[in-house]
């Protein structure tokens, strides 16, 4: 049912993570995979910003076909009526050929790091939105409208302390359709309002990292969020971290490069700087070759902190006096 609806993520981050990717980023809304002409794709309203939508308002010119297949994916049932989009173009030539490209770290990061099998989860300072509010209506209840209110009161407010807040009070989906939404799409806070938090002033906060949940006074609310954003951002950097840390290995010999990279490390060794031995690490490290699957090992970088170079040290591969460590890794 889920294939047949395309409304959540089939494949499993740790057991195919090329297919959990582009799953991930086509249902949390950043990407829509142009099938037409290879390599392209359109870039969805959680893909790019308002703000720049509007920089290029004056001067943008439409192509109006180019989605229009794409559509019949996007209105799956009445209750995605009415569709607005902004449809633009654009062409880019990218030659990195003589480049010198500086370290970025964005969304694209973010997705591919912090995503889960339930779907994206955003550090809060890149997320489009950092909270959305849910009311949690109980069938047949008079008070209906006034959580609605409330919802929109929580939003107002949060946006008002600089927090990027929706509420979501669509009442043609169910509380649990929301929920699923916007774990997919990787909102980093929930906040619910039902009539029973109605009564007790308070709202429901659901973190998107781990799952946890709390009740919050409405008076501390915007000191509790605040506090919550940055919580996340830390733990998420700081489980990214530790997930480096025990995917990278420190080698010295083939041996052990081998064995490092059949466990698809992230291999620090030293190296000879020359560009004909990193070929033949290449050709002796295809997957046929060491049964690691995959091409062969290549150079990734050179860390600018290197470790101390010993006396007696020798370069991995090649067995001549090294001249710096760097870091290696299988091509997929």
């Amino acid at each position: 049912m889920v294939k047949e609806t395309r409304l959540g993520i089939t494949a499993k981050k740790d057991e195919d993570f090329g297919k959990w990717y582009s799953e991930a980023c086509r249902f949390g809304e950043l990407v829509e995979y142009y099938e037409s002409v290879k390599g392209c794709y359109i870039l969805k309203p959680s893909g790019i910003s308002d703000e720049y939508l509007e920089r290029e308002r004056p001067h943008s010119r439409v192509c109006s076909r180019g989605c229009l297949g794409y559509k019949s994916w996007w209105i799956r049932g009445h209750r995605d009526l009415p569709l607005k989009v902004n449809q633009w173009a654009n062409v880019t030539l990218l030659d990195g050929s003589l480049a010198t490209l500086p370290h970025l770290s964005g969304a694209v990061t973010a997705c591919m790091t912090h995503g889960d099998d339930k779907g994206l989860v955003f550090p809060p300072k890149v997320a489009p939105v950092q909270v959305v509010v849910i009311h949690v209506p109980i069938k047949g209840a008079a008070d209906y409208q006034e959580l609605c209110d409330a919802c929109e009161a929580v939003e107002s407010t949060l946006l008002g302390a600089g927090i990027r807040a929706e509420a979501d009070i669509r009442d043609n989906y169910s509380c649990g359709w929301k929920y699923a939404d916007q774990e997919l799409t990787g909102v980093p806070l929930r906040i619910e309002t039902g009539p029973r938090d109605l009564a007790n002033d308070q709202v429901r906060i659901v973190t998107r990292d781990n799952g946890a949940k709390m009740d919050v006074k409405r008076g501390d609310l915007i000191e509790q969020v605040k506090d919550l954003l940055e919580k996340i951002q830390s733990n998420l950097y700081d489980v990214a971290k530790r997930k480096v840390e025990e995917c990278t290995q420190k080698v010295e010999t083939w041996d052990e490069f081998v064995e490092a990279l059949s466990q698809k490390k992230l291999i620090l060794a030293p190296w000879c700087d020359k560009v004909e031995v990193e070929k033949d690490v290449k050709r002796r490290t295809r997957g046929d070759e060491t049964g690691g699957g995959g091409g062969g090992a290549k150079t990734l970088c050179t860390p600018l902190e290197q470790p101390e170079l010993g006396e007696e040290t020798l370069c991995f591969a090649s067995g001549k006096p090294p001249k710096k460590w760097s870091y290696w890794g299988r091509s997929y």
